[in-house]
């Protein structure tokens, strides 16, 4: 259930921002492992996004720590190289306690 809210609140995000621009591509880093099922389910909203925006908004995953540890994702959403994380709550409160 809290999957699922957390696929909603993203769905909300990307479509408020698909409606002031033509086409975006989100990048969202996380360090939940790819073939997670959190990862399943965070790629099974994008395609949802994807499909209700007639493909005008995609999201890109990076999981598995490529990009980087909280601290370091949240430093790349700062300097705009990524538009978004998906973060556990002992992650936030790492970065920002």
């Amino acid at each position: 259930m809290k999957t699922a809210i957390k696929i909603f609140s993203l769905a909300i995000i990307a479509l408020t921002f698909s409606a002031s621009v033509g086409a975006a591509r989100l990048k969202i880093a996380t360090l939940a492992p790819a073939g997670t099922a959190w990862m399943k389910e965070m790629k099974a909203g994008a395609e949802q996004i994807k499909q209700r925006t007639e493909g005008r908004v995609k999201l890109k995953f990076y999981p598995g720590g490529v990009m980087g540890n909280d601290k370091s994702v949240h430093r790349k959403i700062k300097i705009g190289q990524l538009q978004g994380g998906a973060f556990t709550p002992g992650g936030l409160a790492q970065v920002n306690p």
